[in-house]
């Protein structure tokens, strides 16, 4: 008989258990990059000269959300608690299926422009983030790409909330586990749809990194010194190999019904991975005043590189 949603909420399903070490380095690896890293570059881009693409700014505001989503129980004092309020649970699970799906999303919109900013030969990326410059007008698939990631988290949130499963929704928070979540046929296909378009932007960033190859031997033979492979599109793909990887994690998960520590903390890493990827371009580091330290680190050590290998040379 399919459940109520006004049932008590069940204990313990599978008898997974957390350490407090664990558990904290999970939310320290949520709060750190959601909460505090990729903040501090959005407030960069809002108080320095530092600029980017409404896309980019899209992109990092999405991890906030997802950081929020998974640390709803830590933030409302209900973290360590065995008694947990039955609509907060089915809110907190709603909310991390919906950013399952907008993370991907919003990558996908990301990559998506920068595909269109490459289609024409004339047209290079802007080397910081990789699109068409902020200062060019909006188009409107700039605007659906926007609000896609949004609207889909939406969706997703809303059925899960007000569409009972025929089959039975069954809606628990593990004693000692991270979250609450949610078994239903709705939700088993929301990590295969994340994949999915996962897999896309990964076969979308190997087009761009093979029209950019094309434009730099064009340009090579014109006499053109420039690389028109701005380190963009290294950091995305980078980036996007890591959100694959945490879906296939999630997948496994899903499918095996096998409750790892170890896949819960590569979902974890993502906001952080967001800060330190995307956070580490030159003129943010310039604007934080750390290239001098960078610049004096790089001399460190090439200068230590260059001592070993005389020294190397020395012995022999």
């Amino acid at each position: 008989m399919p459940s109520s949603r006004d049932d008590p909420l069940p204990q313990a399903v599978d008898g997974t258990n957390f350490s407090r070490r664990q558990m904290y380095a999970f939310f320290s690896l949520q709060i750190i990059g959601g909460h505090v890293g990729v903040p501090i570059i959005l407030a960069t881009f809002l108080i320095s000269g530092v600029r980017r693409h409404p896309l980019v700014v899209n992109f990092l505001g999405t991890w906030i959300i997802y950081a929020t989503s998974f640390c709803l129980l830590l933030y409302t004092g209900y973290q360590f608690k065995h008694d947990i309020p039955r609509t907060l649970c089915i809110i907190q699970a709603s909310l991390i299926h919906g950013v399952s799906l907008m993370a991907p999303i919003a990558t996908f919109a990301f990559v998506l422009n920068l595909w269109l900013s490459t289609r024409a030969t004339c047209l290079v990326p802007d080397e910081e983030d990789g699109l068409t410059p902020p200062k060019r007008p909006m188009t409107s698939c700039n605007r659906v790409l926007l609000v896609a990631p949004y609207t889909v988290f939406l969706i997703c949130v809303f059925v899960i909330l007000a569409v009972p499963d025929p089959k039975g929704d069954i809606i628990f928070r593990v004693e000692g586990s991270l979250y609450c979540t949610i078994q239903s046929s709705y939700t088993r296909i929301v990590p295969l749809i994340a994949s999915s378009i996962m897999i896309i932007v990964l076969i979308l960033e190997g087009i761009i990194i093979a029209r950019l190859r094309k434009l730099n031997r064009i340009y090579g033979q014109l006499g053109s010194q420039q690389d028109y492979a701005p380190p963009i599109i290294v950091r995305i793909m980078l980036f996007s190999v890591c959100l694959f990887i945490a879906l296939i994690a999630l997948c496994i998960s899903i499918v095996t019904e096998v409750d790892l520590v170890s896949l819960h903390i590569i979902q974890s890493i993502l906001p952080t991975a967001v800060f330190v990827i995307f956070g580490t371009q030159k003129d943010l580091l310039e604007a934080w005043g750390l290239v001098g330290l960078w610049v004096k680190f790089k001399l460190i050590t090439r200068g230590r590189r260059v001592l070993c290998a005389s020294a190397r040379e020395l012995a022999c």
